[in-house]
Parts: structure tokens; sequence; C-alpha cells
């Protein structure tokens, strides 16, 4: 055990969402013979903890939740809640809480902080490592991070690694900005077409629908968009058209989606139906697959969806030129629900369209996973 190396990774839960998915990804596919990895999070119960593989640890990040200065960070924490400030939740939570993280006393050969926000910030002052790498998997300041907090913890890193080219411009302009000399690689995340196609083939019960089935695969929060998605079936219907737009996932803003929807009649139009282990059979059975966020890092489900040969429809966040061809294998509108919906009353009406946006897939396959997957086992070996 000894000669194997070391690998620490930090990541804030593995409850559903891209960068926790891909991360699963990622340990499944790499060859793990030489390497000791523990995975390290501070929050348990996450949808994807059942799909590590068994030689890889999980454990909670240890807290001093007793100590007088825990309690003195709730005190700063509710204190800053009520103060005018536009820094991110998760730098307000650090600034507060980052204290009452006791420092690991293992020292690791590689740590990985697999995402921004308290994943970068545990790495970057509470981890021991020869070498220290930290994923950025978002569109770090549409996310809203305020890099001048960040600058000093990023500093500390041997490599920032981007999931997309557009993450990885956004994020060198702020290096420049700030004389930063962090060097930056991209690797998109991983995608596993064969298993996806496996699990599509599974038989679902509750998505039977006879009417024009649109799906959403998306964690519940502002970023996606689903408010949009809501307002663009509020057009749909009051176009008189008869769907049902499913969507997938959870997360903190489901209470409040679902007022929204109740609040404009939609109960039989659009559906909450929480996290799936397997939503590729919904996936396959879905006449369209529509992604609305108002930004994205990659857009994981949109590949997936390209996987399966759907017709798609995708706003036009950053990376969305990176996914598709608009009007050739796909459709990017505008960010507005107006634009959206017409967009979706298109194919539904013209269903030539989308079946030459399925002909135009059906052979497509993710090229990144390969370069990916050597990328990473060249960092975790080097």
């Amino acid at each position: 055990m000894s000669s194997q190396k070391q690998i620490l990774i930090i990541i804030e839960s593995l409850f559903c969402g891209g960068a926790e998915k891909s991360l699963v990804s990622l340990l499944n596919d790499i060859k793990r013979d030489n390497f000791n990895i523990n995975i390290k999070i501070i929050k348990q119960g996450g949808e994807f903890e059942g799909f590590l593989p068994k030689d890889i640890s999980l454990e909670i990040i240890p807290r001093n939740l007793n100590s007088l200065r825990y309690i003195q960070a709730k005190i700063k924490f509710f204190l800053k809640r009520f103060k005018s400030s536009n820094i991110h939740p998760a730098q307000k939570f650090w600034n507060s809480y980052g204290s009452t993280f006791p420092p690991l006393k293992k020292q690791y050969d590689l740590a990985i902080a697999y995402n921004q926000g308290f994943s970068t910030y545990y790495v970057a002052e509470k981890v021991n490592a020869t070498c220290k790498i930290a994923w950025i998997n978002t569109d770090y300041v549409n996310a809203g991070y305020k890099f001048k907090y960040d600058k000093k913890q990023y500093q500390k890193f041997n490599t920032v690694v981007c999931v997309s080219p557009n993450v990885a411009d956004s994020f060198r302009s702020l290096l420049k900005k700030y004389e930063i000399g962090v060097p930056l690689s991209i690797i998109p995340d991983l995608v596993n077409e064969k298993l996806i196609k496996s699990l599509s083939e599974e038989s679902v019960e509750d998505y039977n629908h006879s009417s024009y089935k649109i799906l959403t695969i998306a964690r519940l929060a502002k970023a996606k968009g689903i408010d949009m998605a809501i307002k663009a079936a509020k057009f749909l219907k009051n176009k008189g058209f008869d769907f049902n737009w499913t969507v997938v996932g959870d997360g903190p803003s489901r209470d409040q989606l679902q007022n929204m929807i109740s609040n404009n009649g939609l109960q039989e139009h659009f559906k909450l139906i929480g996290f799936r282990e397997n939503p590729y059979p919904y996936l396959k059975k879905c006449d369209l697959y529509v992604q609305p966020s108002y930004f994205e890092g990659l857009g994981i489900s949109v590949i997936e969806a390209k996987m399966l040969a759907k017709p798609i429809i995708i706003t036009n966040f950053a990376p969305a030129n990176f996914l598709l061809e608009n009007k050739k294998n796909g459709i990017i509108c505008e960010m507005d629900e107006e634009a959206l919906g017409k967009s979706i009353i298109n194919l539904i009406e013209n269903p030539s369209i989308s079946a030459l946006f399925s002909s135009q897939l059906s052979d497509w396959t993710y090229s990144e996973n390969v370069s990916s997957i050597e990328k990473i086992q060249k960092i975790f070996t080097s």
C-alpha cells in the first residue's frame, strides 16, 4: 500500500450534478491499480455515492463543531447574511467557517479540488500535498464568484483544469488581470457512451404520455433556467399545444419551482419528478430534449442527449457552440421564454426537422472521452 500514490479528491458532495457525475465517470474509467484514492466530502447522502468504485474510500471532512471558534464563526456568518455583499455564498461560507476545519495531518502526493468554491479553498488552505490541482466546471464569473477573494487560494495550485474552452478563456482573463501565473489546461468531462446506451434500454412505467414529450435533466438551481422553461411551457399552453415537459433532477429551488408551476396552472403539463438513478430511458423515449440554462461549464446532459441522437434545443449559454451546430444538429435559441417556446413549436409543427437533427447525430461519438482519460491518467501518474 505504501508504494501506491496517495491521491486526495475534495468535492462538496456527491448529490446529483454535472461535476459529481463526471467525477464518478472519471473514477470508474481510469486505471487505478497504482493509486490509493481518498474522496472527502462535507455533505453526506448524495445519490452518486453508490456509484463509486469499491476500492475508493469516501469520508466526511472533519470539523471542530463544539469549539469557541465554531460559535464565533456562526455569529460571523449570521451577520454576513444580512450585510450587503455581492460575493458568492461559497466565499461567504469559507470566510466565516473556514477556521472551523482543521488542517489534514496526512501528506498526499496529489490533491484535487474537483470544483470551485469550498473544495478549492479547503485544498488550498487545509491540505498538504506535493501537487495541487483545481478543477473549474462552471462559468466562474456568471456563477457569481469574485476573483479578488479567491486569488490567494488559486496561487497555491500547480495547475487549474477547465472543462471547456469558454471556461478556460474566462478564467485565463482573470489570471492575467491579477498577474497570477498558474498554468491552465482544458479537460472536458468524461461521459460513458456505452453505459448510457445500455442503460437507456431499461423500461420506465411513468413516462408513457401520448402527448409530445419534452425532457430536461438538470439540478434544480437558478443556473439551469427551469424558471425560463416553466414560462416557455406557459407560452406553449396558451398557444393550445398538448405536451408533457418532464424535469429529471433535484435541488434547492424545487419548492419555488413547484409553486411557479402551480401558479401558472401547469400541473398537467410540467412535472418535476426528482432524481432518477437511471434517467436514460426517459431520454431515449422523449420527443425533444431541452437545456434552458443561463450558464454552463460544459453541459453533460446535452452530450448525453446527442449520444442518443435526440432532437435538442439549448439556450445560447457560453459553450453552446461547442455542443451544437445551430440548425444542423440542433437549435441554439435566445435566452428568453418566448424564443424557447417558438423554437419548440417549430419542432412540434415540423417533425421532419427533428428527424434531420437525429439523423445528423446517429453516427456522432464524443471524441473528447479518449483524450480526457489520457490527460487525467497522466495527471495521476506524473
